[in-house]
């Protein structure tokens, strides 16, 4: 309890600078996936989000710079309601935004119809922006071969632990028998037909507030294949579409993209590249390094790894389902 308290009390300081007042921590918000979230308040009784991101020695990719440009590029766009930066300090990887009150949505028709409200209003941001916006998403996939190279790397990185048996016979045995049919010979996407990401999206992501739908969480924000961007909501385990939901969103983003000719193409040919990458990356908490965030950021119950273990097989298991509903379009 008093390392908590002393923690709290830098937090609280090095807060204190950046927005060049007095705050103190309120709580600590426990549904941060890898950032450490909390609610700040000053003394005037105005609320605020601080963000604690994995250190770059355990993580290092710069998520406070992907989140923190991301926030500043969709504060452009009046029609979306994203967290308003206010302020960083990249020496202790911690940043500052407006906090957003209100709840978080049931993943519904409504809810999925504000994610295309969303999809549909950064496509025609990006279509008319002379400038386009520069970064890529973190973890972004330009190409299938890009998709394959991120799976592998990942793969490589899981069999080192060769004590976690259970781990090593799914990917040995199960993993591995689907990565070997994927070969892909393709390009890099031209520009035209990329889009603006916002990465780890869906009703997770998204706060009901009485100014309507807001989105939150753009560490991973920037500029994508639209296929990625589709891909992840069909296979992320925290939103778990029903089939009535899938054709839903399936019907309407495609829709979004219809210029796009070859986009159904690419989304069924590279769907189990992405379903094999979110199975190593629901495997990754096996990782120490990623344990000690995770840890850090919420409470791990005594059996994380045979659930994780569950989503990475339920995950693959549907892969065929979901080309056929795809196809069936």
């Amino acid at each position: 309890m008093l390392r908590l308290k002393n923690l709290y009390s830098i937090i609280e300081s090095k807060a204190s600078l950046i927005l060049k007042k007095k705050v103190f921590i309120v709580s600590q918000c426990s549904d941060g996936g890898n950032s450490e979230v909390f609610k700040i308040s000053d003394e005037d009784g105005v609320n605020y989000t601080l963000k604690l991101y994995p250190p770059l020695e355990l993580d290092p990719r710069r998520r406070l710079h992907s989140e923190y440009s991301a926030l500043m590029y969709l504060s452009n766009i009046s029609s979306v309601i994203t967290p308003i930066p206010l302020g960083n300090s990249e020496q202790d990887n911690m940043a500052i935004y407006t906090w957003l009150e209100g709840v978080r949505p049931q993943v519904n028709t409504i809810a999925i119809s504000e994610m295309l409200n969303f999809v549909r209003t950064l496509k025609n941001f990006w279509d008319k922006s002379v400038i386009k916006y520069k970064i890529q998403a973190l973890d972004g996939c330009l190409s299938g071969q890009e998709i394959l190279r991120q799976v592998v790397l990942k793969r490589k990185k899981l069999l080192l632990l060769q004590s976690e048996k259970e781990l090593q016979n799914f990917i040995l045995n199960y993993f591995d028998c689907i990565l070997k049919k994927l070969q892909f010979n393709d390009s890099i996407l031209e520009d035209h037909h990329r889009c603006l990401n916002p990465g780890d999206f869906g009703p997770h992501n998204m706060i009901l507030t009485d100014s309507g739908m807001a989105f939150i969480d753009m560490e991973y924000f920037g500029y994508d294949d639209p296929v990625k961007q589709i891909s992840d909501v069909l296979i992320h385990p925290a939103i778990n579409l029903n089939e009535d939901q899938i054709l839903f969103f399936l019907k309407n983003v495609l829709d979004i993209y219809k210029n796009d000719k070859k986009l159904v193409e690419r989304l069924i040919s590279h769907f189990p590249a992405y379903s094999l990458r979110w199975a190593m990356i629901v495997l990754n908490i096996f990782m120490p390094s990623s344990l000690a965030i995770r840890s850090k950021a919420q409470n791990l119950p005594g059996d994380f790894k045979s659930i994780q273990l569950k989503k990475a097989k339920k995950i693959l298991s549907e892969i065929e389902y979901k080309i056929e509903i795809i196809k069936g379009l």
